[in-house]
């Protein structure tokens, strides 16, 4: 009998936490913080979220500070851009902010930037060599955290 009762008050306990899932009250939290991404080589399209090869989050102030201010000098940069070449993504910077998120992939053979979000290319040659030492430099060990 207590098998019995125990048996029942499972099945009704289960069937409440499946009945809550249903209603979709599921709440995923997002982190905040600056996010780098590698990719690997590849002509076909990728979902730059999921596709990566590594993915690590930012913890040093100051590289932050260095890449805001990057990011801010290209926002400024605008020439007439004509893409020459086919872009194969190297690495992607992605801002999370609360709920608001901004993410840029970069193509240093084409020096060709997308915000993934607007889907706009853009040349940021002046920009190229800071962030490409930036980002293959100074994200390491020391500056920032392994996230999967």
């Amino acid at each position: 009998m207590r098998y019995i009762l125990t048996s029942v008050t499972v099945f009704l306990l289960i069937g409440s936490l499946m009945a809550q899932s249903e209603r979709g009250i599921d709440i995923v939290q997002k982190s905040s913080g600056v996010f780098i991404y590698r990719y690997a080589e590849t002509m076909e399209q990728i979902d730059p979220r999921k596709d990566f090869l590594s993915r690590r989050q930012i913890s040093d102030a100051a590289v932050i500070t260095d890449l805001k201010r990057i990011m801010a000098d290209s926002a400024g940069y605008t020439p007439d851009f004509k893409a020459r070449c086919l872009p194969v993504w190297d690495l992607g910077i992605e801002f999370r902010s609360g709920t608001e998120t901004r993410m840029y992939l970069f193509s240093f053979r084409c020096n060709t930037m997308k915000s993934v979000e607007e889907n706009l290319f853009k040349d940021f040659t002046p920009q190229r060599t800071d962030l490409y030492a930036l980002l293959q430099y100074e994200i390491n060990e020391r500056t920032s955290i392994d996230w999967r």
